[in-house]
């Protein structure tokens, strides 16, 4: 892997997998000589720091969100707010089904199924407040949606053939285009943006008005706070640092 130029994440996966089987199977795990040595030294030659998708701004979807009366635009708008309110990861959106609703007067629970952090299948529940800003309000999006596509059942977001046509669940690639045109037609470049941006930008934005990690956590369903730190730091950089000009 090293030889193949693959990222020092890829390698460190690899790594605990095989560890992994070793431990389902009951096998010792073969004693392999300098491997923590070889790993440290390939993070000092080629850095550890893994590359992040941008995080996504309110501030960004409030200028980029189209108000074309399209049935693309319409499912784009409620995927952006949904996502971004609920901080969901990208296998979320796409298996996101009409069951998985729960209107309330306050808003809307997302009853998520397994997730990456969620590997006994538990489940969890995401709330999605209301706005009072209609055009950036989550809940009436998503409504709207529904109707239009006339969706009582199934996955809630779904791919378009030309014409408006409604077809099958949404992909992975299309969140991403749908990111990233959100960002272009807010006037930035939507280089480094991704589905993930959606994520890793509610995280940042409500870290930036001073929410605590326990309070993020409720959402995004984080089982530890590291990540979340991570991110709390990054969105309050400015806040949390002192200008000396």
């Amino acid at each position: 892997l090293i030889e193949s130029e693959k990222k020092i994440a890829t390698i460190e996966l690899a790594i605990q997998s095989i560890k992994a089987i070793h431990e389902v199977t009951q096998q010792p795990f073969p004693n392999i000589p300098f491997l923590n040595e070889m790993m440290r030294g390939l993070k000092r030659t080629k850095g550890a720091k893994q590359r992040q998708a941008k995080p996504l701004t309110t501030d960004l979807i409030a200028r980029g969100l189209s108000n074309d009366e399209t049935v693309m635009a319409i499912r784009d708008r409620a995927l952006i707010l949904i996502s971004f309110a609920g901080a969901l990861r990208r296998s979320e959106i796409c298996d996101l089904t009409f069951q998985d609703l729960d209107f309330r007067s306050e808003g809307l629970i997302l009853h998520l199924k397994k997730s990456k952090t969620d590997q006994e299948a538990q489940g969890h529940d995401v709330p999605i407040h209301k706005s009072h800003n209609e055009r950036m309000c989550p809940v009436l999006a998503l409504k709207k949606w529904l109707a239009l596509a006339d969706i009582q059942d199934g996955y809630v977001f779904r791919s378009l053939r030309k014409g408006g046509h409604i077809r099958k669940s949404i992909t992975d690639g299309s969140i991403s285009r749908i990111v990233k045109k959100v960002v272009k037609d807010a006037g930035e470049d939507p280089k480094g943006y991704s589905g993930h941006s959606l994520r890793s930008g509610y995280v940042t934005e409500v870290a930036r008005r001073g929410a605590q990690s326990h309070q993020i956590m409720m959402v995004t369903g984080h089982k530890s706070d590291a990540m979340v730190r991570k991110y709390i730091r990054s969105g309050r950089l400015f806040m949390d640092s002192i200008s000396i000009l």
